[in-house]
């Protein structure tokens, strides 16, 4: 496949890359110039290169009351499609949403980073649930990421939810001071001899999230009311009979 299929490809129109490569390799030039070797109409050229410069693809100099015009070298140029891959990726959980909002089967969201996770909190926000259960996580977490990610989650909870829900753990372990804080907070510890918790899962209304945050933070949602209800059932039973 030969560059300019590359290029156009990945998200450049095909006169574009004829523009891009023209003025690559006249460096810095007039648009009668790169006209020529684009073999592109002078007048049709100028509204491509303003949509271009828009673009960051080129860069425009005036000496003299002339316009001169320089491609971006190809790094820069690569920095700028990887950039919008990233983008992409960051989206990838509201494009599954969508893919999955008119099935009948029981709708799977993946979520990763810091940033991406945050996005759950938002939607917890929103939602306001008023009974919350959650099997939290005895696992070694990476400090760093944990830290980051709960000072996104308490920027959000104290704008957006507050002290609200009503929720109820079971863990591993005795709750923290900031954790008996909490209103409406009640935590039963359990043995990891006897439960033991690698990953944590909140439960509420027909949503069951799977959390872990041993290597790398990654939630998984699953949106189903069989499933929510069963779990909800597994919860009760162990925290009434604990």
């Amino acid at each position: 496949m030969d560059i300019i299929n590359i290029l156009t490809n990945l998200w450049l129109n095909e006169t574009e890359v004829k523009v891009y490569l023209a003025n690559l390799e006249l460096w810095v030039t007039q648009v009668a110039n790169i006209s020529r070797l684009s073999d592109i109409k002078r007048t049709s050229l100028y509204g491509i290169l303003e949509k271009m410069e828009e673009k960051k693809l080129l860069k425009k100099h005036i000496k003299n009351n002339i316009s001169y015009y320089e491609a971006i070298n190809p790094d820069d140029l690569f920095d700028i499609l990887e950039n919008k891959i990233k983008d992409l990726k960051w989206k990838l959980p509201e494009l599954r949403a969508i893919n999955n909002k008119f099935s009948t089967k029981p709708k799977i969201y993946f979520y990763q980073w810091a940033e991406n996770v945050a996005e759950l909190y938002k939607m917890e926000a929103r939602d306001q649930p008023n009974n919350v259960r959650i099997f939290s996580s005895n696992a070694d977490r990476k400090e760093w990421e944990i830290d980051k990610l709960r000072k996104l989650r308490n920027k959000i909870y104290s704008k957006m939810w507050g002290k609200k829900a009503n929720m109820k753990l079971i863990m591993n372990r005795e709750a923290n001071e900031s954790e008996k804080k909490w209103n409406k907070f009640n935590h039963k510890t359990i043995s990891k001899d006897l439960l033991n918790l690698d990953i944590s899962i909140k439960i509420y209304w027909n949503k069951t999230k799977f959390i872990s945050m041993k290597n790398d933070i990654t939630w998984v949602v699953i949106e189903n009311e069989d499933i929510a209800k069963t779990m909800k059932s597994i919860f009760d039973y162990i925290y009434e009979n604990k």
